[in-house]
């Protein structure tokens, strides 16, 4: 009501006065843009409303006012003009603070990215006629302007986090958006080419022509800033090689009964491309190191990142459906890095997780209670170079936890078959009503008297001294109960064993596959109920307090931690 608003602007009045007595502290920018990011929030919700209240017209009816109902069109001008009212102060007040350091850029700058991107896609849709104008006080393109003004001014590295964001919507509607997508990346892609390559030049070689435009004008741009320097043979060189890559990722012709293939012999191509100046696709040179002070100095990227050097000539073909080949790069530092080529798969939902991970191992070194239990989550890279298939970093030491598991019980002699225990599943799962609930529930019990716990002996075998024994269990316990929560947040499902790898020297667990989020498992055939897998090999490996003590500690921490930045996470998803 009219109190409200009166109190909103006595609020904005004090925020803006606090910029104005200290111009160069960022909190106080940084929050007048919460503010309006708060103010555009309301109004959003208003603008959602499916009734509003009318005045009455006669005195005597005042206290009874009617209510209308809120056509389709109606809620998408009052949602398009309240982000035209709010927009621009918005991009200004957290670009002010972007400037002045980095405290607030995990949060500020993909909020700035994700409202400026679906604002030109409203404003698009305006130009194009298929939704009504904004009111005639707001002005449409302030948003656009402040936009503007932050890419030019910002520091190129700080926009480093925001690359996959932005190389998604290269193909945006709205042609002055677009253009200044096209701007950005090329700049980043000219600064950092060495890294950017492995994000950009995929979209100049995808296979829908409009995005391949785009792609090849961003890389053209880019080669006209190196021209002249040694640095432009990088831009070249990737556009062969991923183009290699994609043969290797798509060869289907290999027989079944081959497991491993030499790349020279197959792929003499790409065994030929040698002392590149790309870094090794790893997650250590491709994520971008956070920005200290002020934005602007130092370099974001280690300068020692090993470039490839040439390729190991045998290559494993795995048995799985899609038959996906582990290759080998050897780098400039003399040390061999593998990775999966996996073909069949849109990667780019894994990729954004690592992205998200990443977020989430940042704010966790924020909280001095994550920091001290050194709580993090093991990440790696995923490299798309195409819509259905990509790279995958294939990290040392770790193992799946069902051959850990099924490699015990094979030893103590606990007959463990599928099929055995799906002959046994399918007349209780015929069953009807309780009957069915009680005939599975014991079935259960079976199982789980007939295949006992047994990963806690691995930890015995493993770590046979009692201090490495225990740091192990507390690794394995706290990177259980950090994923477990995140898994949580994210609606991860399909979590079998072989999408759960143990590290064999430190005892953390790290999770693949990311293909079911967003409680997608839900709409499976056998609907998964549970949150997380917290079965009793997990819970007895934990130690004698279980799924009470350190797990529980660290879900508390991690939960807390999710909920408090849930803005900025929500942002990089």
């Amino acid at each position: 009501g009219e109190a409200g608003e009166r109190e909103a602007a006595e609020v904005q009045r004090m925020h803006v006065r606090v910029t104005e007595l200290r111009p160069t502290w960022e909190d106080g920018h940084f929050w007048l843009g919460s503010f309006h990011d708060r103010q555009l929030r309301l109004a959003l919700d208003a603008a959602s409303r499916d009734q509003v209240e009318v005045p009455a017209k006669t005195p005597g009816a005042m206290s009874c006012p009617s209510k209308r109902i809120v056509g389709g069109k109606e809620k998408a001008r009052k949602k398009f003009d309240a982000h035209a009212a709010h927009l621009g102060p918005i991009i200004r007040s957290y670009g002010q603070a972007l400037r002045r350091g980095s405290m607030h850029a995990p949060s500020a700058l993909p909020r700035v990215v994700t409202l400026w991107l679906d604002y030109a896609d409203q404003l698009a849709r305006v130009e194009a006629g298929e939704l009504p104008a904004a009111e005639a006080q707001h002005n449409v393109r302030a948003p656009e302007d402040a936009m503007a003004e932050l890419i030019k001014g910002l520091p190129l590295r700080s926009w480093l986090p925001c690359v996959a964001q932005l190389v998604s919507r290269t193909c945006h509607r709205h042609q002055r958006t677009r253009d200044m997508l096209l701007l950005l990346l090329s700049r980043l892609l000219a600064e950092y080419p060495q890294q950017l390559v492995w994000a950009v030049m995929p979209v100049a070689l995808a296979k829908v022509s409009e995005r391949k435009q785009t792609g090849e004008k961003i890389v053209t741009a880019a080669k006209q800033r190196l021209l002249g320097t040694p640095i432009l043979e990088v831009l070249r060189s990737s556009h062969k090689l991923i183009e290699q890559l994609r043969k290797v990722c798509n060869d289907e012709a290999i027989d079944k009964a081959i497991k491993k293939v030499s790349l020279k012999t197959r792929w003499p191509a790409l065994h030929r491309m040698t002392n590149l100046s790309l870094v090794v696709p790893l997650y250590s040179n491709l994520t971008p190191a956070e920005v200290d002070g002020g934005g602007a100095a130092g370099s974001p990227f280690s300068p020692n990142a090993p470039t490839i050097a040439s390729w190991g000539d045998s290559v494993e073909v795995m048995g799985s459906l899609q038959r996906p080949k582990k290759v080998a790069i050897l780098g400039s530092d003399g040390v061999k890095y593998d990775f999966l080529c996996k073909p069949k798969d849109d990667l780019r939902k894994d990729a954004r997780m690592m992205d998200f991970m990443t977020t989430v191992n940042r704010l966790l070194q924020k909280s001095s209670n994550c920091r001290r239990r050194r709580l993090a989550v093991q990440c790696y890279a995923v490299t798309p170079i195409d819509t259905e298939c990509g790279l995958i970093e294939w990290v040392p030491h770790m193992v799946q936890l069902r051959s850990v598991i099924k490699g015990y019980w094979d030893v103590l002699k606990m007959g463990f078959s599928h099929s055995a225990i799906k002959a046994r599943y399918n007349p209780v799962a015929q069953q009807q009503g309780s009957r069915r609930r009680q005939g599975l529930a014991e079935l259960i019990r079976q199982l789980m008297g007939e295949l006992p716990p047994v990963l806690q002996h691995w930890f015995v075998e493993k770590f046979g001294e009692p201090s490495s024994w225990f740091e192990a269990r507390l690794a394995f316990t706290r990177s259980m109960a950090l994923m477990s929560m995140i898994g949580f947040a994210v609606g991860l499902g399909d979590r079998h064993l072989e999408n759960i790898l143990i590290h064999s020297t430190s005892g953390s667990i790290m999770h693949v596959d990311f293909a079911c989020l967003f409680d997608q498992g839900l709409n499976l055939a056998t609907p998964e109920q549970v949150p997380f897998r917290l079965t009793q090999n997990l819970v007895h490996a934990m130690g004698m307090s279980g799924a009470e003590g350190v797990f529980q500690r660290v879900s508390e921490l991690a939960l807390e931690q999710l909920r408090e930045n849930r803005e900025a996470l929500l942002n990089v998803l």
